[in-house]
């Protein structure tokens, strides 16, 4: 039997490895949620992870107008039952950033400003149907999904 010798390649591959503690079949998914760069909380219905990464101006003004649309067309009844139950947040589906971390991606906009709260993406794990009531950091947040269309120029 003839052993052939390893290639320079292979060499830096595998010393890399080792000296890295890489983890060849680690889920890539749950590294993310464990990262240093992102803090995880609870929400009523599960856990949410707000993330480092900033949404970029286009998809936090597509964001706004979508969040901003969904309040004006609302009916001054529903407005008021907005403030009796002290739902002063809309919580914004970010459909660009869906495959960058675990769950649903949303922003929240703050109905009485008429502004995003950060332009940090928050990850909820568990699945969000519209009109679902979210817990944020202590702020009532209704989920509206995607919210009303936008016209993409």
């Amino acid at each position: 039997m003839k052993y052939k010798t390893p290639t320079s390649t292979a060499i830096i591959g595998a010393l890399a490895l080792l000296t890295t503690g890489c983890e060849p079949y680690r889920n890539v998914t749950s590294t993310m949620t464990n990262s240093p760069s992102m803090a995880t909380s609870t929400l009523t219905g599960g856990p949410y992870t707000t993330s480092k990464v900033m949404v970029g101006d286009r998809n936090a003004k597509m964001a706004l107008h979508r969040a901003s649309g969904y309040y004006a067309q609302l009916s001054d009844r529903q407005r008021a039952m907005l403030k009796k139950r002290n739902i002063r947040y809309f919580a914004v589906e970010v459909p660009a950033y869906r495959n960058r971390g675990n769950g649903t991606p949303i922003l929240l906009y703050d109905t009485q400003a008429n502004q995003l709260v950060g332009k940090n993406v928050i990850y909820i794990a568990s699945p969000l149907n519209q009109g679902n009531m979210l817990n944020i950091n202590g702020r009532m947040a209704k989920f509206i999904g995607a919210g009303m269309p936008v016209a993409y120029p």
